[in-house]
């Protein structure tokens, strides 16, 4: 499978994981509003540490998909498997 120098390499276990993070802060604050009985402004500030850490994650991700793209080297690397 041929893959085009500007395509950004799908690192699927990765991306997953993030994306599993944000729904569990999501069903985590949802909770604490509909069965919990807290205002939103306290159960933002519950998963305030989880959100903005996997804000900061996820921008680091881009930020090396991005950079691995711009380098040329997200070829070399998707075929290594890193």
């Amino acid at each position: 499978m041929s893959k085009k120098k500007n395509e950004i390499p799908w690192r699927k276990n990765v991306l997953l994981l993030v994306g599993m993070g944000y729904a569990m802060v999501l069903i985590v604050f949802v909770f604490l509003v509909w069965k919990g009985g807290k205002e939103a402004a306290d159960a933002y500030k519950f998963v305030e540490a989880a959100l903005m850490a996997l804000v900061g994650g996820s921008l680091a991700l881009s930020k090396d998909l991005v950079d691995d793209v711009i380098s040329g080297t997200s070829d070399e690397n998707s075929e290594n498997g890193e």
